[in-house]
């Protein structure tokens, strides 16, 4: 372990030394002198990530990681600018188990319709849904020229098509409705290339894909021509 230059009173504060994390995300705490510029943390020999100041303490915010052993440095820059190193802090992740999450599901009924592309129209529809009581889980609205295409899912716990098709008309709605299939998958550049290949490669085509990012994967809502098939071909591939 290098040796500091100088004599320097900081301490982790937390995590204590061997103490077991069991939490999805953490919060290391480290207390330095006034005169500190800035305090890095490197955990497992990763690269020095910068620490923020909040309530007299220096903060790093770590999420992702897996469970095991780890091992955290802490450095901290005076103004003079000469490094000092502490020591290392010694701790371990025990997470509990998650429940498997499939990777491919049948989700709710997409419904689509086409409006005139102007000042309000999203609104409108919007608030027709919010008479009839209908929540919206999922929403995207896309402009094509002189219409808007809206596209949304009716929840929590979707009424039967027949009911909530009539609902929907009955609120001036008129919509084209299909099956989506919705999707975790992990956080990477390549893993929306994947996908498409994978459909591609069974003959599907994709009518409409959107999603987000969550802290540890992204979840995809994706519409096909063909959800059988696509549910085979999706289940059997390494997505």
């Amino acid at each position: 372990m290098q040796e500091a230059t100088k004599e320097v009173r900081v301490s982790i504060d937390h995590p204590q030394e061997d103490e077991r994390v069991t939490t999805p995300s953490y919060s290391f705490r480290i207390k330095a002198p006034l005169n500190a510029e800035h305090v890095d943390v490197s955990i497992d020999g990763s690269a020095w990530a910068r620490c923020r100041y909040a309530s007299g303490y220096w903060w790093h915010d770590w999420s992702g990681y897996g469970p095991g052993p780890h091992e955290a440095v802490a450095r901290i820059r005076p103004f003079d600018s000469r490094g000092f190193i502490l020591r290392t802090r010694r701790f371990t992740v025990e997470l509990a188990s998650a429940p498997e999450e499939r990777p491919v599901r049948r989700a709710a009924t997409l419904h689509t319709t086409i409006v005139p592309n102007s000042p309000g129209a999203l609104a409108k529809v919007l608030a027709a849904l919010a008479e009839e009581k209908l929540q919206v889980s999922c929403l995207l609205a896309v402009n094509v020229g002189d219409a808007a295409v809206i596209h949304f899912i009716a929840g929590p716990g979707e009424l039967a098509r027949p009911e909530l098709a009539e609902r929907l008309l009955r609120a001036g709605i008129k919509t084209i409705a299909r099956e989506v299939l919705a999707l975790s998958l992990a956080k990477s550049p390549c893993q929306l290339g994947s996908l498409a290949k994978t459909l591609a490669d069974g003959n599907i085509g994709v009518r409409c894909l959107f999603g987000a990012a969550s802290s540890d994967a992204l979840r995809v809502i994706v519409a096909v021509d063909r959800v059988e098939a696509a549910l085979g071909y999706l289940a059997s591939a390494k997505l």
